[in-house]
């Protein structure tokens, strides 16, 4: 068994005035086909897996540097040996409620994250959102919004960003060229810390309620905001990663290593019958 968490997200968007009728739910009655929605995300690919009416699987397939396969007791390394048309693919379940705008998505800092499910669905339904608009926005736990609530000023943001890949580092700028021989397993974590000016602030708490998108807690080690009533007041220090919606469960493991795909469809079902109003009362 492996435990497994699962973090909920609110949909957000808007179709275009001229598709006012267009559905989520009715375009998602029917399989994508990867012939035509295996889609470039990042550096990897990317296609959507229908599974059941509301539950799918997300799945990279990776086209940046493969793994080798190590015997813990000898050493002794092989390559993983691919067809022209093959890729070695990483998967995360996820559950779509498009009545409610809700979404269920599994922890899996192999695969993508929510970021990436947002950039393939701009990417599959395009021409449709309003000004490309599609975000998956964290739900935050009920302490948290209490916590949220008493402030309006975000005065500073500290953040450490867990096991970094390659392609982090050349997103935030880095020469390609130069630390494409660095090993992602040397990388241990990216920091960054925001921090206003004195009587000062870096945003209001709706821009940063707007902007808040954490993908998976397994991504970060460390996101911490400092908020306050005023300009003026020092701010009390709130811990991001205590405050998100999560659900834990364990989930069964096959002999090869892989998650028990109807194990983990079984439990998002659960998942969802148990938390469902909770999370409207929230959002």
């Amino acid at each position: 068994m492996k435990e497994v968490k699962f973090y909920f997200y609110q949909l957000e968007y808007k179709f275009e005035d001229n598709l006012m009728d267009f559905s989520l739910s009715d375009y998602f009655k029917d399989a994508l086909d990867i012939k035509m929605h295996l889609f470039d995300i990042n550096d990897n690919k990317g296609f959507l897996k229908k599974i059941t009416d509301t539950i799918f699987c997300f799945q990279k397939f990776r086209k940046d540097f493969h793994p080798k396969i190590k015997d813990e007791l000898t050493g002794a390394e092989r390559g993983i040996e691919l067809n022209e048309n093959e890729s070695l693919i990483e998967e995360t379940y996820i559950y779509l409620d498009f009545h409610n705008n809700i979404m269920i998505m599994q922890s899996n800092r192999a695969s993508f994250n929510s970021g990436a499910f947002a950039k393939y669905i701009i990417q599959l339904l395009k021409k449709k959102f309003k000004n490309d608009f599609f975000v998956c926005k964290p739900i935050i736990s009920k302490d948290g919004i209490e916590k949220l609530i008493h402030h309006n000023v975000i005065k500073s943001i500290d953040l450490s960003i867990a096991t970094p890949s390659i392609a982090l580092l050349k997103d935030l700028g880095f020469k390609y060229q130069r630390i494409a021989e660095l090993d992602d397993s040397d990388l241990d974590r990216v920091e960054l810390k925001l921090v206003s000016k004195r009587k000062r602030g870096l945003f209001n708490l709706e821009t940063f309620k707007n902007i808040f998108n954490m993908d998976t807690k397994d991504s970060y080690n460390r996101f911490k905001v400092k908020a306050s009533s005023s300009y003026e007041g020092t701010g009390e220090i709130i811990d991001m990663l205590d405050e998100l919606y999560v659900v834990t469960e364990k989930i069964r493991v096959s002999t090869t290593k892989v998650i028990d795909s109807q194990d983990i469809i079984l439990k998002l079902n659960e998942i969802y019958e148990y938390h469902i109003n909770k999370i409207k009362e929230l959002v």
